[in-house]
């Protein structure tokens, strides 16, 4: 009797530790299976984040691609222009020529690039919308700090993005203020600042009644 006494408690304490761990292991398997679940779901969206990515990088390149021909284009054309009519050197130094803010032939040379369904125009004009402002302070804080190679740069940057969206005497109005940054003074450049800045507005105004228009 005392044996099987023995042997029944034995078995209950063996009954009660399978149990336990039976339960542990289930806990331990509905643990693993929710990471799984949530490692598919991680991977699901890791997948249309990528899509979105390459699909956001190959729009990227078609305007990078498309900028790089309408400044060949515009290169072009400037190159024409400058040699079939020369400007006079009083017109690079304010404004006793007054030309359109927007020259539309770069404008009809980005949409003949774009595809259908894009405007290519309205694209080009929305991303100098938004680099220009920082563009322009970074000129300005050149000037102020005395920062000659800063301001270098800075205005051979806006002079860029202006070419792009086909401003191109406000890019001129740069080239010029980027040459005064290397041989000019702080009174030049600052005088030059005045006019990029007067002639900023009419593009924006100018960017302004297209986008209305669209």
């Amino acid at each position: 009797m005392r044996g099987n006494g023995k042997l029944q408690k034995l078995y209950s304490r063996l009954e009660r530790r399978v149990r336990e761990r039976t339960e542990d292991l289930s806990k331990a398997k509905e643990h693993l299976e929710a990471e799984v679940i949530e490692r598919k779901r991680a991977e699901a969206a890791l997948q249309i984040k990528t899509r979105e990515l390459e699909f956001l990088s190959q729009r990227l390149s078609e305007m990078r691609q498309a900028l790089r021909e309408a400044r060949e284009e515009l290169e072009r054309w400037t190159r024409g222009h400058e040699t079939a009519e020369p400007a006079p050197p009083a017109a690079t130094n304010a404004a006793a020529i007054s030309p359109d803010p927007i020259d539309l032939t770069v404008w009809a040379r980005l949409n003949e690039l774009g595809t259908v369904g894009r405007d290519m125009v309205g694209e080009v004009g929305e991303l100098f919308r938004r680099q220009a402002p920082g563009q322009i302070e970074a000129v300005r804080a050149a000037i102020s700090q005395c920062d000659a190679p800063g301001l270098e740069w800075a205005a051979y940057t806006l002079k860029a993005s202006c070419a792009d969206v086909g401003a191109l005497h406000l890019s001129t109005l740069c080239k010029e203020l980027e040459a005064i940054s290397r041989i000019g003074s702080i009174e030049e450049a600052r005088a030059q600042l005045a006019l990029v800045e007067a002639e900023y507005h009419r593009v924006q105004q100018a960017l302004e009644t297209k986008r209305q228009a669209a």
